[in-house]
């Protein structure tokens, strides 16, 4: 089985969610994800570690079932804390997941980009292979090519900032009594102000 990205940088956190995050690297800068409510980020204030979760429950939408799953997320900067675009590599994990789902990536850890497209905004970028599991019918769906958006604090509703994907499409890798085709809808947040700065 080939290597899995997955979406997993805390307050990018479920981006992590359900699938995976596309971006566009037209109009990207350099991003650094920063303590402070400022335009260049000083030494000492980059975030190196970053833990999350979503805000609601995250949504897995198919055409026979809706899955709703709380997701933790944990993940640290991989190389520079400055970069274009910046690399995170981390975990995520899935409980309460409804129906009597669950729902598991099936690699320990995955790697997220984040590229800062304009003021507190980024678009985020990753894979992610997940297993879902419900009353004996197990579906494997991959999500590449989806697209996320991270908030800073000043433009999210959140205090800490947000990432949000909606209804981003997931498709069937392999499994009986599979829809060929599940949609990914969650918001996360971090569990510290998050700026987005170069």
């Amino acid at each position: 089985m080939r290597a899995i990205k997955v979406v997993s940088v805390g307050f990018i956190a479920a981006m992590v969610g359900m699938g995976v995050l596309g971006v566009s690297s037209a109009a990207a800068e350099s991003t650094a994800l920063c303590k402070e409510d400022v335009e260049v980020c000083p030494e000492g204030s980059f975030i190196e570690h970053i833990h999350g979760t979503t805000i609601q429950k995250a949504k897995l939408l198919t055409s026979t079932l809706t899955i709703e799953c709380d997701i933790l997320s944990l993940g640290d900067v991989e190389g520079s804390s400055l970069g274009s675009p910046l690399v995170f590599v981390g975990v995520n994990t899935y409980t309460n997941c409804s129906s009597g789902c669950t729902i598991t990536h099936l690699t320990e850890t995955g790697v997220i980009e984040v590229l800062k497209t304009g003021h507190e905004t980024a678009q985020l970028t990753g894979e992610s292979e997940l297993e879902v599991n419900c009353s004996g019918i197990h579906c494997v769906y991959n999500g590449e090519g989806a697209e996320g958006t991270g908030r800073g604090p000043l433009l999210s509703p959140q205090a800490n900032g947000d990432v949000t994907v909606v209804e981003r499409e997931i498709h069937k890798v392999k499994g009986l009594f599979c829809p060929a085709v599940a949609k990914a809808d969650f918001s996360s947040t971090a569990l510290e102000p998050t700026y987005i700065t170069n």
